[in-house]
């Protein structure tokens, strides 16, 4: 739990450049001397300064969910295509944010009249030169870091669409905690897509699974299904199953 939240907090201050630790604490759900050790913790990562009240990184020149997207891509890739083959022409679909549903978006490229509402920028810049997808941007508040729109506007704009099936990525997913986040705004967005979707299509590689981030956003039995390329010994995966969950591997996905 301690290694995943500190991610989470290098995660949120290359984001925002410099947080104070009241800022980080909400946004993780801890305390302020939790933050404080934490921060502690990783005054010796590169980039890294501390400051009165806070701390923050020096270093960034491009939104993570960008620099993720070359970190495993052929695994992401793969994860993606897979993804894809729940998803059928005609359909209205919600597609979220992250550097693995940008590589689903890009699958999308050639399907006909197929709707895909979004919350994330860089998924909606995948497909707007598809001329068979029309594409709806949920608009919100933007999260600078992961190209995504969140808060009242975006969960107002999903709760009119007639969505059929909605892909997600999530930081962590057991059955015990079911799926987390790491970003309390974002997760209240999350949690109205697992609320609404008819029929909801998690995607996560296999260092996610078993894995529990600070935030919660539904239970594992909200999953219809989850596409992962962990391996079938995986203990956690093995709970996941036998909690009722349906499982696609990435390694099934047609070759393209």
């Amino acid at each position: 739990m301690k290694r995943v939240r500190q991610e989470a907090l290098q995660a949120l201050l290359r984001e925002h450049g410099r947080m104070t630790v009241g800022e980080l604490a909400g946004n993780l759900a801890v305390s302020e001397a939790t933050i404080r050790r934490d921060l502690h913790d990783l005054r010796s990562v590169a980039g890294f300064e501390r400051m009165h009240g806070g701390a923050g990184f020096n270093n960034e020149t491009e939104p993570p969910v960008v620099a993720r997207r070359r970190q495993n891509a052929a695994a992401k890739k793969a994860l993606a295509r897979r993804a894809a083959e729940e998803i059928y022409d005609g359909a209205t679909i919600f597609v979220g944010s992250g550097s693995t549903m940008a590589f689903l978006a890009e699958c999308l490229a050639d399907r006909r009249e197929l709707t895909v509402v979004t919350n994330a920028h860089n998924v909606a810049s995948e497909l707007a030169g598809a001329p068979g997808v029309d594409v709806v941007v949920t608009g919100g508040a933007l999260r600078k870091g992961e190209m995504s729109l969140i808060g009242p506007i975006a969960e107002g704009t999903l709760r009119q669409m007639p969505l059929e099936v909605a892909f997600m990525s999530v930081q962590g997913i057991t059955a015990g905690d079911g799926l987390t986040n790491i970003f309390a705004p974002e997760a209240n967005t999350d949690r109205v897509v697992v609320d609404l979707a008819p029929r909801l299509v998690v995607v996560a590689e296999a260092y996610k699974i078993g894995r529990k981030a600070p935030i919660g956003i539904g239970p594992a039995e909200a999953i219809d299904l989850l596409v992962t390329d962990a391996r079938d010994d995986d203990p956690e995966l093995r709970n996941l199953a036998a909690a009722g969950l349906t499982l696609a591997h990435a390694a099934d996905a047609a070759a393209t």
